[in-house]
């Protein structure tokens, strides 16, 4: 545990860390993102063998019971891809 790592003093004396510091968990985002000036949270989803319809479905009951810091909101946006063939000569 974190709290034995010893910690020298300015006068050689090693100490554990526990004895000058205390830990907590802090769950915060890795990144601070932002569209048009506004927060976001990303999240980003494959969808492999799902219909659409059903995709859509667990999207919007994700955030049901959510609540979100205030100015935040939620949305869904996107670009759809599709696989292109080979080029045409």
């Amino acid at each position: 545990m974190i709290g034995g790592l010893p910690i020298r003093t300015p006068v050689g004396q090693l100490v554990p860390w526990v004895n000058l510091a205390r830990a907590s968990v802090q769950y915060q985002p890795a990144s601070h993102t932002h569209q048009a000036l506004m927060p976001t949270l990303d999240v980003i989803g494959y969808r492999r063998n799902v219909a659409v319809t059903h995709l859509q479905e667990n999207v919007e009951a994700a955030p049901r019971g959510l609540e979100l810091p205030r100015g935040h909101f939620v949305s869904q946006e996107g670009v759809e891809w599709a696989p292109r063939g080979p080029p045409c000569v």
